[in-house]
């Protein structure tokens, strides 16, 4: 008897062979390399898992899919979860992937390399891109947790170094959902509003690679990199490198840091002011001297103070050699003679016009002289004010008490008097 066979359909065959799969390969971890990546409109993720001799159709699906830290590409070589299944309308056997991880890489650190490259290759990190952080700022932007310490540490340092600055704290999540949105929110809500502040600090205090992501994230990045006001990370310890790092003006290796950097010691500052106020007060001393000792050089010159008298020498020298040459010889001393007379005018013509250099040069000097003298300065309507008894000039009102008794030098005669009224500048 024949035996009777049964005809299997084609979808029908394709339902028994899925239901074999996912029933022996409910859940399998897969290697391999990703080739023939397509993403698609809907979120899903269509691509291909190879190796040496092998491959197999991968789908990851939408709802998968936000758990990624990564960028999936072309020559990635990934661990992947998922389910064995047969897409049964194509015949088609493929891997439904729920979870991915790189293959000898954390998937945060692949996230890291992946847009920094991205950022650096659009020049986000280009050093002609920095703004310069102001000397002394007046008003400092900080976005961070009104809740943690590096506020606190912040503020501990930024007060005690420049008391006056004006402060401005924007709030914000710095881990967790949220964050990127909320920190990338800030950057250009300062910017919108307060476009007088000088600086900006964005930044939180140490954690772990998770803890601090937010500032690894590609919409944090770009709102620092926008930003018209200068921007000083500022995350974490001195070891932890983040994406806003690279992107932002400076970077501080901690918010204690920041504060640090943006403002520097009050009395630093005071220092410095005193001392280039001496550096110029010791060159134009310089200056003076100079001057005075170039118009005592010409003054006392022979040249300048006996010029007649040293044209005159040159006469007498030059009519004794006429004379000599006149006793050996009478048709030489014709010739000689003319030659002397032009040398003689030219060499006189030579000297007026020296003299007449010199002379210039001398007035130049001494009008220089006498803008610099004490007495220079008081015919151009200033005065010079002694405190009595003792002559010590007032240079501020606060030198001198009401009723007390002053000197006052002009550039012709003197005034004394009594204090009625002080006022400070």
């Amino acid at each position: 008897m024949e035996q009777q066979r049964y005809v299997y359909k084609v979808s029908e065959l394709n339902i028994v062979i899925k239901e074999l799969l996912e029933g022996n390969f409910p859940e399998i971890w897969l290697e391999g390399e990703i080739s023939n990546y397509r993403p698609n409109v809907s979120g899903h993720h269509y691509f291909t898992l190879k190796d040496e001799t092998g491959q197999i159709s991968a789908v990851m699906f939408r709802f998968s899919a936000p758990n990624l830290k990564f960028k999936i590409e072309d020559g990635l070589k990934v661990i992947v979860r998922g389910k064995i299944s047969i897409f049964v309308a194509g015949g088609k056997y493929q891997i439904i992937v729920s979870a991915m991880e790189p293959a000898g890489l954390g998937a945060l650190a692949l996230a890291f390399e992946q847009l920094k490259e991205k950022l650096r290759k659009e020049g986000l990190f280009a050093p002609e891109h920095k703004k310069p952080i102001p000397v002394l700022p007046q008003t400092i932007g900080i976005v961070t947790s009104p809740t943690g310490a590096a506020i606190r540490d912040m503020l501990k340092i930024l007060t005690t170094r420049y008391a006056n600055l004006e402060i401005l704290i924007y709030p914000v999540l710095v881990q967790g959902d949220g964050a990127k949105e909320q920190i990338s929110q800030a950057i250009a809500e300062l910017n919108a509003y307060y476009p007088g502040l000088d600086v900006m600090i964005v930044g939180r205090g140490g954690g772990s690679i998770e803890d601090l992501w937010a500032f690894n994230e590609e919409i944090v990045a770009r709102a620092i990199y926008d930003s018209r006001i200068p921007v000083i990370s500022a995350v974490g310890h001195e070891y932890d490198v983040t994406i806003a790092d690279f992107v932002a003006d400076l970077r501080a290796a901690t918010p204690s840091n920041a504060a640090e950097l943006v403002v520097r010691e009050k009395q630093a500052l005071v220092e410095r002011v005193q001392n280039a106020r001496q550096k110029l007060i010791t060159y134009f001393s310089h200056v003076v001297e100079n001057f005075r000792m170039r118009v005592n050089y010409a003054v006392n010159s022979p040249v300048l103070t006996r010029p007649r008298e040293r044209l005159e020498e040159i006469q007498q020298h030059i009519d004794e050699l006429l004379e000599r040459i006149a006793v050996k010889s009478g048709h030489v001393f014709e010739i000689y003679r003319s030659k002397f007379k032009d040398m003689e005018n030219m060499l006189f013509i030579r000297f007026e016009h020296y003299f007449e250099t010199k002379k210039t040069g001398m007035s130049y000097l001494a009008g220089q002289l006498n803008a610099f003298s004490p007495l220079g300065v008081l015919e151009r309507g200033y005065s010079i004010v002694y405190a009595q008894p003792g002559d010590r000039i007032i240079n501020k009102s606060s030198q001198v008490k009401i009723g007390g008794e002053i000197r006052v030098k002009l550039s012709q005669g003197e005034i004394t008097g009594t204090v009625k009224d002080t006022k400070e500048s």
